[in-house]
């Protein structure tokens, strides 16, 4: 079943009822040794400014042969961030 949400209020007052309920569960007491409550996509963002700041990490047995099949190509690495 989907739902149009607008059939029942605008479509910004949704959207802040969306992050007020969003923000309440982020908020919710956990169980000692627990991570904190995430919401879908939280994860994401965290990994993409985590990844612009600091680089994808590459397993280096990987990153050894593409080492390999760049010199196999004749196509020089790229140069690190």
């Amino acid at each position: 079943i989907a739902i149009d949400p607008r059939a029942f209020m605008d479509e910004a007052e949704y959207g802040k009822a969306l992050a007020r309920f969003a923000d309440y569960l982020r908020d919710s007491p956990v169980a000692d040794g627990a991570p904190a409550v995430q919401m879908p996509g939280d994860f994401e963002a965290s990994n993409r400014t985590e990844r612009l700041a600091s680089g994808i990490p590459v397993d280096e047995a990987v990153w050894e042969r593409v080492g390999a099949t760049l010199t196999e190509l004749s196509v020089a690495a790229p140069k690190p961030l």
